[in-house]
């Protein structure tokens, strides 16, 4: 049996993550823009390496977010489909 709207909005509230995919995306985007705004300012090679340094990890973290979000999205996907497919077994 499928879950009510209900249930499915419980169980989507119970999945969030602590720093939700669209604030990483948006953090990624501000401090894209950021760093391109003062890159001309910043003279100093090791802190503009650091700071491509903690772009690389944000962009990393963001990669992993979107692909265990993929995935869970992939499972839940798979599992209504398994629920509709033995609902309509008993229904015929």
């Amino acid at each position: 049996m499928l879950p009510k709207k209900k249930e499915f909005q419980q169980q989507q509230q119970q999945q969030v993550e602590p720093y939700a995919l669209e604030d990483m995306i948006s953090d990624l985007q501000a401090r894209r823009r950021s760093s391109l705004d003062h890159e001309e300012t910043l003279q100093d090679p090791s802190e503009l390496l650091r700071q491509r340094e903690r772009d690389l990890v944000l962009a990393a973290e963001l990669g992993k977010a979107l692909l265990e979000r993929n995935q869970e999205l992939t499972r839940q996907s798979e599992l209504l489909a398994d629920e509709y497919a033995a609902k309509l077994e008993i229904e015929l």
